[in-house]
C-alpha cells in the first residue's frame, strides 16, 4: 500500500490523504508504544476527507474517538498485540528541514513524473514557501496531475492570493476533474472573504454538467466559507457521493447561506425545498 497525505494539521496532530493502489482515503493519527512512533490509518469517505481537508479542526471529534479507540471498525490495518497510544505530545519522525529539501530536489529531478507529483505536495505541506518559485511552472504543465499538484500547494497550502486568479480559471476550463476539485477545494480561504467568488462556487456545486466530485467539492467549500455553520452541524457520515444531486444536503447549505447573510440561489432553494 502507498499512503499519499493530502494534508497535514500539526495542531490537531492527524494527517488525511489517498491510499494509493486503492483509491481509498485515510485519516492518520500518530502513536508510541515507548520505542518507536508509528501511524494509525482509519478510513473515511471522500466528503469526510474533503471536509477534513477544508477545516481541519472539524476533525477534533473524529480523531479523539480514534485516540480512544472508538473508530477501530476504520482501521486499515489490524493492530498488533504491541499496538501504541497516542502520545501526549506526539510527533512521528521527520526528516529535518535540510534532508526533507534534498528529498525534495531529488523529486523533482526524477524523471517519473509521480515522484515530481510527490515533491510539489511536499512543497506545500511542508511549508517550505522558499521554493514557490519551482511549482509555478507546474501550473501550466501538459500532465494533468502535477498541474493538480501545483494548484494544491500555490492555493490550498500556501493560500497564496497571486494565483487566485490562475485557480478560478483551473476550476473553470482545466480539462481534467482533478485539477477542477483541488482548485475548488483551495479556494475556500479566499471565498470567506469575497462574496462573488463564493458565489462562482455555489454555480459549481449547482452544475449538472459538472463532474460530481468537483461539484462535492465546490458544495463543501461554499459551505464552510459561509461562515453560517457550527462545527458540530457537518454530517459526520455524510455520503454524498455517487450521486451527489440527490445526496447533497442541500437544506444545509440554505441554512447556512441565511445564517451567514448571504444570498441563495434560486437553485439552491429549489433543490433544498425537494428535500424537506
Amino acid at each position: 500500500m502507498k499512503f499519499t497525505d493530502v494534508m497535514v494539521s500539526r495542531d490537531e496532530q492527524f494527517s488525511v490523504g489517498v491510499e494509493e493502489e486503492s483509491g481509498r482515503h485515510y485519516i492518520s493519527i500518530p502513536v508510541s508504544h515507548g520505542l518507536v512512533y508509528y501511524e494509525e490509518y482509519f478510513e473515511i469517505d471522500l466528503p469526510t476527507f474533503e471536509r477534513y481537508c477544508a477545516d481541519p479542526e472539524s476533525a477534533r471529534e473524529f480523531v479523539a474517538r480514534c485516540d480512544r479507540r472508538e473508530m477501530d471498525d476504520r482501521l486499515i490495518f489490524s493492530p498488533t498485540k504491541s499496538r501504541g497510544m497516542p502520545p501526549d505530545q506526539a510527533v512521528p519522525p521527520a526528516l529535518t528541514d535540510p534532508e526533507r529539501v534534498a528529498a525534495i530536489e531529488e523529486g523533482l529531478a526524477d524523471e517519473d513524473d509521480e515522484e515530481v507529483f510527490s515533491a510539489l505536495v511536499d512543497i506545500g505541506k511542508y511549508g517550505h514557501r522558499e521554493m514557490i518559485d519551482r511549482v509555478v511552472p507546474y501550473l501550466t504543465s501538459q500532465t494533468d496531475f502535477l498541474r493538480e499538484a501545483a494548484v494544491r500547494t500555490l492555493v490550498f497550502y500556501f493560500h497564496l492570493p497571486e494565483y487566485k486568479a490562475e485557480a478560478i480559471r483551473l476550476l473553470d476550463s482545466d480539462p481534467d476533474e482533478g485539477v477542477r476539485q483541488v482548485a475548488a477545494m483551495g479556494l475556500r480561504m479566499f471565498a470567506e472573504k469575497d462574496p462573488e467568488l463564493l458565489q462562482h462556487l455555489l454555480a459549481v456545486a449547482l452544475n449538472p454538467s459538472e463532474e460530481d466530485v468537483v461539484r462535492n467539492a465546490a458544495f463543501i467549500s461554499a459551505l464552510v466559507a459561509s461562515g453560517g455553520i457550527e462545527r458540530s452541524e457537518f454530517p459526520l457520515n455524510a455520503d454524498w457521493l455517487p450521486g451527489f444531486e440527490a445526496q447533497a444536503d442541500w437544506p444545509l447549505l440554505e441554512r447556512a447561506l441565511r445564517k451567514g447573510g448571504i444570498p441563495v440561489p434560486p437553485g439552491v432553494s429549489e433543490r433544498a425545498a425537494r428535500q424537506r
